[in-house]
């Protein structure tokens, strides 16, 4: 999924300039260097590595004190792949936009902005059980309906609906039913 700025909270370039130090400018899994050259394993194409912070647990990007480790492109990319394979993209449904929001000590935060079915589940799989979360369904800046709903370990539960989220949750059948917790790092 693409960077979204507004997802992550205010100081978060800080906690990137601390994270890439710690390590030393070095990815933490395969520890390669920032700048270096590289080729692209598909492509034979060079390039230079770029090193980003990832947040071990998937998209906790609007927690202050999430926890990180720095990677490259290629360990981003195989990092993120444990979690995006379990759904295939191919047929993405637009959605409008949904906007998700989670309580963080008694706040609402935003959590994801979502064009697709696809890109709402992804998300709410990546929460762990007990997280409540909620959703607001946008089209033309105008919010069509929420609802409020419940990550357990067996899918999602529903707590209210409103609106165009009536009946929302069945979407959400094709969430996993067992939370697998990937052992990443």
């Amino acid at each position: 999924m693409a960077w979204q700025p507004q997802c992550y909270p205010e100081g978060f370039s800080h906690t990137r300039r601390e994270a890439l130090a710690r390590a030393n400018g070095r990815c933490e899994l395969c520890c390669v260097k920032q700048g270096t050259r590289r080729r692209n394993v598909l492509t034979d194409k060079p390039y230079y590595v770029y090193l980003s912070v990832c947040h071990r647990v998937f998209y906790e990007t609007w927690k202050q004190d999430a926890d990180t480790i720095v990677l490259c492109q290629r360990c981003h990319n195989r990092f993120d792949k444990l979690f995006r394979r379990r759904y295939k993209q191919s047929q993405q449904t637009p959605i409008g936009y949904a906007k998700m929001y989670i309580s963080d000590n008694g706040k609402s935060v935003l959590y994801a902005e979502c064009r697709t079915y696809t890109d709402l589940l992804v998300y709410i799989d990546s929460l762990l059980p007990g997280r409540e979360f909620e959703i607001h369904l946008e089209i033309n800046l105008s919010i069509v309906g929420n609802g409020f709903y419940e990550r357990t370990e067996t899918g999602t539960r529903k707590i209210h609906e409103y609106g165009a989220c009536e009946g929302l949750q069945l979407a959400f059948a094709v969430i996993p039913k067992k939370l697998k917790p990937a052992n990443l790092v």
